[in-house]
């Protein structure tokens, strides 16, 4: 069909059932473990703040310097998987980088108020994107390590469980499939108009 589309599907299918299965491995689980020491099952934002903060401060110690704080965050988070970091949580987590290889962070700009019914819970933390995402030049801070971009949300929706994540990426595939595909169909229209004259 002279497109990029069998490739686009067959890669894009790939993704989507891997994604199905994602929750269950070892990594899934301690991903979801994770957000649940927090709020538990509940939405995120409708666990009691005051709790939230006492258990940071636990992890932080009291009145620690913003560099102790960093560095005792960089532990915590360099030691996700903690005891369960068997073999086949290694090759798993290798898996889950190579698959989603990219950090996001997503601010409200309503802040900590945020309807909380809008907000995931602990197993709802996929948003399926389609389009392109950077919104920025690509930028480095000073003395930092990372290549950074801001990104557009726009063609995003969310949140999602993986299976749900799964099967949104499936419906996303079909409905970009030629020939329903929408710039499809503007090509055809166009063509169509310029033949007519």
């Amino acid at each position: 069909d002279k497109t990029y589309f069998r490739k686009f599907k067959t890669k894009t299918r790939e993704l989507a059932k891997w994604l199905g299965q994602a929750a269950q491995t070892p990594v899934g689980k301690s991903l979801t473990e994770l957000d649940k020491t927090f709020c538990g099952d509940k939405p995120m934002n409708s666990c009691n703040r005051d709790d939230l903060l006492s258990k940071i401060a636990a992890w932080f110690g009291n009145e620690p310097s913003k560099e102790t704080k960093f560095e005792k965050l960089k532990e915590k988070l360099q030691d996700f998987g903690g005891a369960a970091k068997t073999e086949k949580f290694k090759e798993d987590f290798k898996d889950w980088k190579k698959r989603l290889p990219y950090h996001s962070f997503i601010g409200k700009p309503k802040g900590w108020e945020a309807d909380h019914k809008k907000s995931p819970s602990s197993a709802q933390r996929f948003v399926v994107c389609f389009g392109k995402r950077v919104a920025s030049e690509l930028h480095r801070r000073p003395n930092g390590q990372h290549i950074l971009t801001d990104q557009n949300n726009i063609g995003c929706h969310g949140w999602w469980t993986a299976e749900e994540a799964s099967k949104q990426i499936d419906r996303m595939v079909k409905l970009w499939a030629p020939p329903t595909c929408q710039l499809a169909t503007m090509t055809y229209t166009m063509k169509k108009e310029i033949m007519a004259k």
